[in-house]
């Protein structure tokens, strides 16, 4: 130090003298073997020593520098640059610890002699705190690129802009986050218009409450639109920071998709809907069978006593007529309920088609084709082939009115397995597969959303009641099976339905060997007896009345179970038969079969019901010498089950 002074004044040198030995920086001299041959307090300080007369004479390369190549490329440097900045080596300290060192050097020559001078800086707590934040860095880039969410930062200071968004909104709709941000604005483009008011009143919520540091977090329901134009739900949750100094606030925030969230809460909605539907409709068809019993039994006597071809005569024959349309209505209503069990039998279904078909393309205009296209080897069904014409009718019906220009109408019909491990909305299983396709108008997303809704339909007043695609989807899934519609505006309308297969049928449609009972036995009720009718439904109660003494019985009668119950112990078993209605008040139907076979075991009884039979049958727990009745009743349907439930056949 003292020779690099000489010219200068005494009081420039003490100063410099000063600086050398007080500067917060460490200031060392080394020579051309890397010896130290001066430093100051602070530069031993760094490297661990008390003083710098411990350091001077050691050896940079061997003692103190662990990056040793780094520092013998360092001649070479500055041999050709004269000087280098900000050159990092890691140093050993005394007690053997590493730290950093940025080195600022120079040549210079003394006497002929090549000496290096340098500034050191110890930046080993500030290399600690950018590892830290590099690490930091890094673990939130990985948390925002795995969370199932997009995460965003906007600044709201007039209208919101982003200025980042999370790689995960390429994922969920298909706009790569650089395309995104060319863009300007909060998501533009992308925000369904009929959401943007709501949006903006979201984010003048932060703006009113100022944005302090971590504000409470709020959250909207918006939709946008992914790259393929199609609509998705997101749930926007952010808070709002504004940092110490700063003007401008920022919204932080991450948008969950809540699409299938949505559709689901929806389908329940749905289903909670038809449940309530289908308890008033079931409700009500019980109260009009009992009218229609009423109604048909009393018209039927009076049409016996009229003389055929009398006006009188044709009068009750055509309430006879119509009350069945009238019936007929209320097996529909029942059916869209899902309260009646369908009467399933093996189908071969390639024949049902083949018959649906034939029908279709005799019915149908001439400007609409049929076509059938079935796969080999069709697996058969459990199913009540009726029923399931009729849906096929149906949908054939919605596809004639989709094409009033004419078109085409193609039957499918295939097989399918579900396998455990698949990701589908059907359950694991094997499954005959039936498409009614058309290509006709097709329908837009909101009229495909509300498709299935009971009543709705897009028919002019009187044409449609909207109850043929509810009662389409009540009579599949009442055969345990499901029912899904494909539409697309100008494309046409794919009807999908998929019944649960049976490939090995053998067993089940083997032919009787002979001597075997096909039909049931039936005969004649040689004698007369005693029945107790029981109905809380007086009309019902007097014509089943007047149909069974018309029959040659003698006939009790009692408006509810406790009434029956005090009257048959008054007759101490002299009755030869019970017809019950189901539900009755005080006491039904199950109940006083039960209290009448605790006296008499063997009592043959008909139930009689407006609900279905799955409702009366599977609450006796299998009890015998029952026979289950359907309202509305006529003379015949009575007649039959009085000789099936007193020959012994009635089942549980």
């Amino acid at each position: 130090m003292a020779e690099g002074c000489k010219d200068l004044g005494a009081e420039q040198y003490k100063w410099l003298c000063s600086l050398y030995e007080r500067a917060p920086l460490g200031l060392f001299r080394a020579d051309e073997n890397w010896v130290l041959v001066d430093a100051n307090p602070q530069f031993a300080g760094m490297l661990g020593y008390g003083s710098k007369d411990e350091v001077i004479g050691l050896n940079l390369l061997t003692r103190i520098v662990v990056d040793v190549d780094k520092l013998l490329a360092l001649p070479e440097i500055l041999a050709e640059k004269g000087s280098v900045d900000a050159y990092r080596v890691r140093a050993r300290r005394r007690d053997g610890t590493i730290v950093w060192l940025s080195l600022y050097c120079a040549l210079t020559k003394e006497n002929g002699i090549t000496l290096f001078d340098g500034l050191a800086i110890d930046f080993t707590e500030r290399k600690r705190l950018a590892d830290d934040l590099r690490h930091e860095r890094r673990s939130l880039n990985r948390l925002i690129g795995t969370l199932p969410g997009i995460v965003y930062t906007a600044t709201i200071n007039g209208e919101p802009n982003l200025v980042f968004v999370s790689p995960q909104i390429k994922a969920l709709l298909g706009v790569p986050p650089h395309e995104v941000l060319s863009k300007g604005g909060f998501f533009r483009g992308m925000v369904h218009p009929d959401d943007w008011e709501a949006l903006r009143l979201w984010v003048d919520r932060f703006k009113k409450e100022g944005c302090p540091v971590y504000s409470s977090s709020h959250s909207v329901e918006i939709r946008l639109l992914d790259s393929k134009g199609s609509i998705r739900w997101f749930r926007n949750m952010a808070v709002c920071e504004k940092e110490e100094g700063e003007d401008t606030p920022l919204l932080h925030g991450v948008m969950f998709e809540t699409t299938e969230l949505r559709r689901v809460e929806e389908e329940l909605r749905h289903a909670q809907k038809m449940e309530a539907l289908g308890r008033l409709v079931s409700g009500i068809a019980h109260d009009f069978k009992n009218i229609l019993t009423a109604i048909m039994g009393f018209a039927d006597m009076g049409k016996d006593e009229c003389q055929e071809g009398s006006m009188p005569h044709y009068f009750f024959s055509v309430i006879l007529e119509q009350s069945e349309k009238a019936s007929s209505l209320i097996k529909k209503l029942l059916n869209f309920a899902r309260r009646e069990e369908p009467e399933v039998e093996l189908v071969n279904p390639a024949a049902m088609l083949k018959s649906v078909a034939d029908v279709l393309s005799r019915t149908l205009p001439s400007n609409i084709e049929v076509k059938l296209e079935l796969e080999d080897d069709l697996p058969f069904v459990k199913c009540d082939e009726v029923e399931m014409e009729q849906v096929l009718l149906n949908l054939a019906i919605n596809a004639r009115d989709a094409m009033p220009g004419g078109g085409r109408l193609t039957v499918y019909g295939d097989h399918c397995e579900v396998h455990p491990s698949a990701v589908s909305s059907l359950p694991p299983g094997k499954y005959l597969r039936i498409v009614v396709e058309d290509t006709g108008e097709g329908m837009s997303p909101e009229v495909l959303e509300r498709a299935m809704e009971p009543f709705f339909t897009t028919k002019e007043r009187g044409v449609g009641t909207g109850l043929g695609l509810p009662q389409v989807m009540g009579i599949v899934q009442s055969h345990g099976g499901h029912f899904f519609l494909e539409s697309e505006v100008g494309k046409g309308t794919k009807a999908i339905i998929y019944l649960p297969a049976f490939f090995d049928v053998l067993s089940s449609t083997e032919e009787p060997e002979a001597g075997e009972d096909i039909m049931p036995h039936t005969q004649s009720v040689a004698t007369k007896g005693s029945v107790l009718v029981v109905d809380d439904e007086r009309e019902v109660r007097r014509l089943l009345s007047l149909l069974l003494e018309d029959a040659g019985f003698r006939v009790y009668a009692a408006k509810d179970g406790e009434e029956a119950l005090d009257l048959f112990e008054r007759l101490q078993g002299g009755i030869d038969l019970v017809v019950t209605d189901v539900v009755m008040p005080r006491m039904g139907g199950v109940e006083l079969v039960a209290r009448l076979r605790e006296k008499d075991p063997q009592l043959p009884i008909i139930l009689v019901s407006g609900y279905s039979s799955s409702f009366s049958v599977s609450e006796l727990g299998g009890v015998t010498g029952v026979v289950f009745l359907p309202k509305p009743i006529t003379k015949d349907d009575l007649n039959r089950a009085v000789e099936q439930v007193l020959s012994g056949d009635g089942g549980g």
